[in-house]
């Protein structure tokens, strides 16, 4: 199945997240929080892009009664149009710029002294700074497809809403 690959790095994806989630409250460090203070971006901040995608998604082509509705209804073809908009300047700002940003200036230097001065946080710390290098780059990733997707729609190209990039979070 074309989708495969991209459930099983959803999959991948969330237990990533699970982890992360555990060593910023602490689990893996006997009760210290490590780089909590960015828990407000990382675990919020960055889903703004998920509002419009959640609009988007409910019209897909996938899902056939809802899909064949919108096309009786110019106003929420706009509605969708405008959210697919949003959803790519969003993610691409938010996910593809930002998020690599405040990781490696913020999360990662900070980790990497952090480890320096409270050794026995190490492996929390080198945990963290993993698992954000990984998904970094995942978000890079994604944003490539995005990126790919918005100049097709602005320079031409196939138009099929079974092409568009599926990303969910």
């Amino acid at each position: 199945s074309p989708g495969m690959g991209n459930d099983v790095l959803m999959h991948f994806h969330h237990i990533g997240f699970f982890a992360v989630a555990s060593i910023t409250i602490g689990i893996w460090s006997d009760g210290v929080p490590i780089a909590s203070n960015y828990a407000p971006f990382f675990f919020g901040a960055i889903e703004l892009s998920s509002i419009p995608l959640a609009i988007v998604d409910v019209f897909h082509p996938r899902q056939k009664e809802w899909n064949a509705w919108l096309e009786n209804h110019a106003f929420m073809q706009s509605v969708n149009e405008l959210c697919r908009i949003a959803f790519a300047l969003l993610f691409l700002l938010v996910r593809g710029i930002w998020f690599p940003y405040v990781f490696v200036f913020g999360v990662l230097v900070e980790s990497l002294d952090a480890a320096k001065e409270r050794p026995e946080l190490s492996p929390a710390l080198y945990g963290l700074v993993s698992l954000g290098s990984l998904f970094t780059i995942l978000q890079m990733y994604w944003g490539i497809l995005v990126a790919r997707q918005v100049a097709k729609a602005v320079l031409g190209g196939s138009n099929s809403n079974d092409e568009k990039v599926e990303k969910k979070d």
